[in-house]
């Protein structure tokens, strides 16, 4: 993700076949949205499933990183 993160104003991430995901995943979102950041620019999850979608709210992370309910939306 780092090429995309240096090279764009936001970044898209397509969460919709993400069915499982652990802390090393979460991690990995974090730090590309903090690099984001650093760039100017922003991460935005899109169509995350219900599964990974409650974690990112349990785990109050949607309110760090932008999350959309749909890929177009995004």
């Amino acid at each position: 993700m780092e090429p995309a993160v240096d090279s764009s104003k936001n970044v898209v991430l397509d969460m919709s076949n993400v069915t499982r995901i652990d802390a090393a995943g979460f991690r990995v979102l974090e730090t590309c949205d903090q690099r984001a950041r650093r760039h100017g620019c922003r991460v935005i999850l899109a169509a995350p499933s219900p599964y990974v979608g409650r974690l990112l709210r349990l785990l109050k992370l949607d309110q760090v990183i932008p999350v959309s309910p749909a890929v177009p939306n995004a």
